[in-house]
């Protein structure tokens, strides 16, 4: 889509500034049309009344007086919620960008002059009807850095040129570049998150807002537009005199950085130069209680669910899982596709197979875990032995850590062991048939990569997911 200016709405404020609002339209091939306004108002709007509410989003209110055009005032009964692009000027600087809305118009029939007057927004409340963008092969243990993943969602509201973002955070983990090492280093940048983190075990994905809320609220910062660009700001940092400041373009690459300020003063009307002044020459001050201790309480959630296309819905290959590894030796092995359940199942027959008799699928992509963690693995697994011969297990579990120190394994008792290839079962029994697995494994030793496998060992059939 191109846009371009069809409407210039012009209005002078009493500091002797121009202020400009231009709406742009997509194939707009005419001359500027050209309307005095009544009123231009900006107001930032907290998403709750939390002191540290993380999401501030603008919009702008607009009345424009047509009494003279009335033919060709902005056309606003459309189901196009971006027809308009609207973007502002404060003496001819961009300050604001957002769409214009078409479910809240007035336009007032009157025997003197006419107004038409509508609201544009940011966009940001836009995203939380926006799935976050994920690529079709994502990978659930793969990771990105939060920046990448704050322009995916901010890129989702669609400008034709999508907003610069100004980060302003120095809060630094040990072994980070901080801003004495070099002045656009950023813990955006250097902070990194797994895909898992915004996927639930339902394989549904968060909307953007949701994935921009969950990273700037635990950065203790806030989000807004201004200055025509995205401010992340520290809340505790942004009213400092000056504060450092990285500038990414819509392609996370840096193209700017260095200190700057919000502040201004503001003076009496009279002989002001600033151009911030309280517009009747009155003031008043809100006095509150301090906060002498600030104590925070907040859980720390990770995802569940590490394991990609855990419900083996992604087919390839016509029956064989994405993601997902076989070993087999002449076995017939497959997934099976229920439509309307809720995942497939792989299907393992070795029946016929000449010893050692086994077969096996594991995850093509493992996960990393940390110290201490502890993981839950789940399954069903149903067993059909054919003929005399009788399986030690109804399957063996193969699960190791990988560490920097060598590998942990499993053993039967449900320990990790170190340095050794034990092997998790479970007996058989002639008389059932396994059909649910929970495994908690103990708190893991070190920091890692775990894998597991399921191995299905002697003559037998079985269905597993």
């Amino acid at each position: 889509m191109a846009y371009a200016n069809k409407y210039k709405i012009t209005m002078a404020s009493i500091s002797g500034s121009i202020t400009e609002l231009y709406l742009l339209e997509d194939d707009y091939a005419g001359s500027i049309i050209e309307y005095p306004a009544t009123t231009i108002q900006l107001q930032y709007i907290p998403r709750s009344d939390d002191i540290f509410e993380p999401i501030y989003t603008s919009q702008l209110n607009i009345g424009i007086d047509v009494t003279d055009d009335i033919e060709n005032m902005p056309n606003l009964t459309t189901l196009n919620d971006r027809k308009y692009l609207c973007e502002l000027y404060y003496d001819e600087i961009l300050e604001w960008t957002g769409w214009a809305l078409s479910d809240s118009v007035q336009f007032s029939f009157t025997t003197g002059r006419k107004e038409l007057s509508f609201n544009a927004i940011d966009g940001l409340g836009i995203l939380e009807k926006i799935k976050y963008p994920l690529a079709e092969d994502y990978v659930l243990s793969d990771f990105n850095d939060c920046m990448f993943f704050l322009i995916n969602s901010l890129n989702a509201i669609a400008f034709p040129t999508n907003l610069n973002v100004i980060t302003g955070i120095s809060y630094y983990a040990d072994g980070m570049d901080d801003r004495a090492d070099v002045s656009w280093a950023d813990p955006l940048k250097q902070s990194y998150l797994n895909f898992a983190l915004f996927i639930t075990n339902d394989y549904e994905v968060d909307n953007c807002l949701s994935v921009i809320t969950k990273i700037v609220k635990g950065f203790g910062a806030r989000l807004f537009q201004a200055q025509g660009k995205w401010q992340i700001l520290a809340v505790s940092q942004f009213a400092q005199e000056t504060y450092w400041f990285t500038e990414y373009d819509n392609d996370g690459l840096v193209v700017d950085s260095g200190t700057t300020s919000f502040n201004g003063l503001i003076d009496g009307f009279v002989d002001n130069t600033t151009g911030l002044f309280f517009v009747d020459n009155s003031q008043m001050k809100l006095l509150r209680k301090g906060y002498n201790k600030v104590q925070f309480d907040k859980n720390i959630e990770y995802p569940s669910n590490y394991i990609t296309n855990g419900d083996l819905k992604q087919i390839v290959s016509t029956t064989h899982a994405y993601a997902w590894t076989e070993d087999v030796n002449g076995a017939l092995i497959f997934v099976a596709p229920y439509p309307s359940r809720l995942s497939n199942d792989y299907y393992i027959d070795i029946t016929n197979v000449v010893a050692p008799y086994n077969a096996s699928i594991r995850p093509t992509y493992f996960p990393n875990i940390a110290f201490n963690e502890v993981v839950k693995i789940s399954f069903n697994s149903n067993l059909v032995a054919v003929g005399a011969t009788v399986p030690d297990a109804f399957f063996i579990l193969r699960i190791q850590l990988q560490t920097p120190a060598g590998f942990y394994s499993i053993d039967n008792n449900k320990e990790w062991e170190f340095g050794g290839s034990s092997y998790y079962f479970e007996p058989y029994d002639v008389d059932t048939t396994l059909t649910e697995l929970s495994l908690t494994l103990p708190p893991a030793p070190e920091s890692g990569t775990i894998y597991f496998e399921y191995v299905l060992a002697k003559a037998a059939s079985s269905y597993w997911k």
